[in-house]
């Protein structure tokens, strides 16, 4: 079992010092077993960055339903902690008393610490789904604390739509949302927020993003990284807002890159022959490949514009 003092000398060693403010992005599991769970670990966190600090992060909920079918499912939304779909560490922040939580329906943001309010207050229904983080970086010179997972950072998605907005394109993906309630008349809440791949995200941060790592190592039994995210930020609108093709992954198979863009170099029937002639040569296996091909039509055949 991991204590509360290794924790402890674990964030210290990585960088993270009083006054910060921190963009969490963590996968709990990845930390391993912690004595008191996932409390354990922000109340380290906060004693860590001190009273001068404050944590922040992302607080999706599950959304309720697809927009196809949302005929269906015509029901009142209400958030509550139980509902937040990014993890373990999110869950419990909303679960804590001195936390806030951004008002914005579809994208609310948890924060705990000095300015958490106000952080907070400032993301409504108005707000783009990332501005906070951009806020955050800006105004508060914002680190990240990635722990496990993947090495997104929520800047990408600022730059990315702003480049399609820019070069005046866009990407077809299936739309999800939520319902709520205003008076006695339901409100639709639909996402409509551009993804990019993976794989070419990571050949893009590699190439481009390593050196705005603060500091590398360990916290618990996950591997973890400490990040400047205002650099990253800028660096990432200097570069995909005037090309956002940048973010191409090399994958012949890989739906998103293939044919969900205005600029993807293949129709949707194309890459399905594509993946069926895959299929065939023993290059992709069956199950992957019907995966591939049925992600495809439902995103492109019925998927919404989004930018």
């Amino acid at each position: 079992m991991i204590t509360y003092n290794q924790l402890k000398h674990d964030i210290i060693n990585l960088g993270v010092k009083p006054g910060d403010t921190i963009l969490l992005r963590i996968s709990y599991r990845a930390i391993g077993q912690t004595v008191g769970g996932p409390s354990t670990f922000i109340q380290v966190l906060l004693d860590v960055i001190g009273e001068s600090g404050t944590i922040v992060s992302m607080g999706f909920p599950m959304p309720d339903t697809s927009s196809l079918f949302r005929i269906f499912h015509k029901k009142e939304f209400i958030m509550s902690p139980s509902k937040v779909g990014t993890g373990a560490i999110p869950m419990t922040m909303a679960h804590n008393e001195h936390s806030y939580v951004s008002t914005n329906t579809l994208f609310p943001y948890i924060a705990i610490g000095k300015h958490a309010k106000e952080i907070c207050s400032r993301h409504t229904d108005q707000s783009k789904p990332y501005d906070l983080i951009e806020d955050i970086a800006i105004n508060y010179n914002a680190k990240r604390l990635r722990i496990g997972g993947d090495f997104l950072n929520g800047t990408t998605h600022i730059a990315f739509t702003k480049g399609l907005r820019l070069c005046n394109q866009y990407q077809k993906r299936y739309g999800i949302g939520l319902y709520t309630k205003q008076g006695k008349k339901y409100k639709w809440n639909e996402i409509r927020v551009s993804i990019f791949c993976y794989k070419g995200y990571k050949l893009f941060a590699d190439q481009y993003l390593s050196q705005y790592i603060i500091r590398r190592g360990e916290i618990g039994n996950g591997e973890a990284d400490l990040t400047d995210l205002k650099g990253i930020l800028y660096k990432e609108d200097e570069l995909i807002s005037k090309n956002p093709t940048i973010l191409l992954c090399d994958d012949p198979y890989c739906w998103i890159c293939r044919c969900s863009y205005s600029y993807s170099s293949q129709s949707l029937l194309a890459f399905t022959f594509t993946v069926i002639k895959g299929i065939h040569t023993k290059d992709i296996t069956l199950n992957k490949g019907i995966h591939t091909i049925l992600s495809a039509w439902k995103n492109v055949l019925f998927g919404i514009k989004a930018v």
